[in-house]
């Protein structure tokens, strides 16, 4: 079974999209976003520069942000997505020129070791009959068996260099390296944060590479084992290309599809409306009925009365003692339960956290043995859960 860096990741941020990715093989009707378009573009721009630089020809700056023009008119389609409806597209693209001539002037002449590769695929067998492939932006040679793997990135964030000791696909790029030739003395990871004109660099020793080939075969096992992959919901479904089909959001384009005065009618965009409405209402309602039962208490205070007769029916006051302990994330919980079970009392007044045992159990986060164990002692049900919830800018 092949692997990649970025598959398993997609697994990892949402089980379904992988689904439909790598298992239904969907084709997205959505566009691009602008954000991967103008890295795509930049992407081209450099790896034409140094296979320019490989026939020893040395690109002028203007050559170079001209090319990534002409790339970005041929390429443009009227579906690409801007998700962040502040900026345009002629923005994006003059921010993947400013990335290029700040790479140019960091960079030139370009003399810094010798490339070997542009675009380069490697593969790296993990065992258990799987193998990871990956494409290198750029591979550099450098004089005593040094291998320099070298990443682009326009992103417009600045990870930290514990995050970056901490990446995955560098790590399993450097394993394909060090397969692939015998005089490898030393490999650096090298990422260009192109937005930010800096580069961050990690070194992994071989111990680190053995452990992350584990854990990678580990995170494969857990995707193999998968028989129901769920939408996993974050900040990354405004990019996502199977939005439009992902049960999380179709309604949306269905209902965005419709007219005004059909959208209206909808049965979903109904129900939703009336739902929320109601809940308002129990809300307010909710907030008024305390304010009475304050009232009322008050009311029974100033009078000495127990009882208060309505209309067609009474209501009694009363107060009831109860006491209040710390509880689980209280520093103090622990106190008091060392105080129960210094006093032998522990057993009788201490109870199952059966909702923590729920959740464990249907995430499957318990061994096998254990799980069959409490099998048992569980009934499988399914209850209604809803959740109203404003619809953010970046959704609309």
């Amino acid at each position: 079974m092949r692997y990649s860096h970025s598959r398993i990741t997609t697994f990892e941020n949402c089980p379904l999209k992988y689904k439909y990715q790598y298992i239904d093989r969907l084709v997205a009707t959505l566009g691009a976003t602008i954000e991967a378009f103008m890295g795509n573009r930049v992407h081209e721009a450099l790896e034409k520069l140094y296979r320019d630089l490989d026939m020893t020809r040395v690109m002028t700056v203007e050559e170079l942000v001209d090319y990534y023009g002409e790339n970005w008119e041929k390429q443009w389609e009227n579906n690409i997505r801007i998700i962040k409806k502040e900026y345009t597209a002629d923005e994006y693209r003059a921010k993947g020129r400013k990335c290029l001539e700040d790479y140019y002037g960091h960079y030139y002449p370009f003399d810094n070791g010798r490339t070997i590769g542009i675009e380069k695929k490697v593969g790296v067998d993990l065992g258990k009959g799987r193998r990871l492939g990956g494409i290198i932006d750029r591979l550099v040679l450098l004089d005593g068996g040094v291998y320099e793997i070298h990443d682009y990135k326009t992103a417009s964030s600045l990870p930290t260099q514990e995050k970056a000791d901490g990446d995955r696909q560098l790590a399993l790029y450097q394993m394909a390296v060090q397969s692939m030739w015998n005089d490898v003395e030393k490999t650096e990871l090298v990422w260009h944060y192109l937005v930010f004109d800096k580069e961050i660099r990690s070194i992994r020793t071989q111990q680190e590479l053995d452990e992350l080939k584990a854990k990678v075969n580990r995170v494969i096992d857990t995707i193999e084992a998968t028989r129901e992959f769920a939408p996993r919901k974050s900040a990354l479904c405004s990019w996502c290309e199977f939005r439009n089909v992902c049960p999380m959001w179709k309604h949306q384009y269905v209902a965005a599809a419709l007219s005004s005065a059909d959208f209206k009618e909808d049965d979903g965009v109904k129900l939703v409306d009336r739902f929320v409405q109601i809940a308002d209402d129990e809300r307010r309602l909710k907030a008024e009925k305390e304010k009475l039962r304050n009232a009322l208490a008050d009311f029974c205070a100033a009078f000495g009365y127990d009882v208060v007769f309505g209309t067609e029916k009474k209501i009694r006051v009363k107060k009831v003692k109860q006491l209040r302990f710390p509880s689980t994330k209280d520093v103090r919980r622990k106190e008091l339960e060392d105080v129960l079970r210094a006093a032998g009392l522990w057993d009788e007044f201490s109870s199952l956290n059966m909702k923590k045992l729920e959740a464990s159990l249907l995430k499957g986060e318990l061994p096998e043995e254990i799980t069959a164990r409490l099998n048992p002692f569980c009934e499988e049900t399914e209850s209604l859960w809803l959740q109203p919830s404003k619809i953010k800018s970046e959704e609309k």
